[in-house]
């Protein structure tokens, strides 16, 4: 049987829980950046690279461009994201 106490079961069930949390929001956040590059790949390949903006990166993927700035610093980021990879 274990030494534990129920207070030590409790809190390493909760820093599991909150670890888990934690992976899940790190998977979105990823999951939510990649949409915007892939997004403005599309932008840039069938529109051209003068119709790449912050806002028409937000229109595509239905979100304001104040929200982009959580994920990307400007419009250069997400360009040189698309350049490297």
């Amino acid at each position: 049987m274990s030494n534990l106490s129920h207070t030590q079961v409790e809190h390493r069930l909760g820093h599991r829980k909150a670890m888990s949390e934690q992976v899940k929001l790190d998977t979105r956040y990823e999951t939510n950046r990649q949409k915007i590059l892939d997004e403005a790949y599309r932008i840039v390949l069938y529109q051209g690279i003068d119709q790449l903006s912050m806002r028409s990166i937000a229109t595509a993927v239905k979100s304001s461009p104040a929200n982009l700035y959580e994920y990307f610093t400007s419009k250069d980021e997400i360009v040189y994201e698309l350049h490297t990879k």
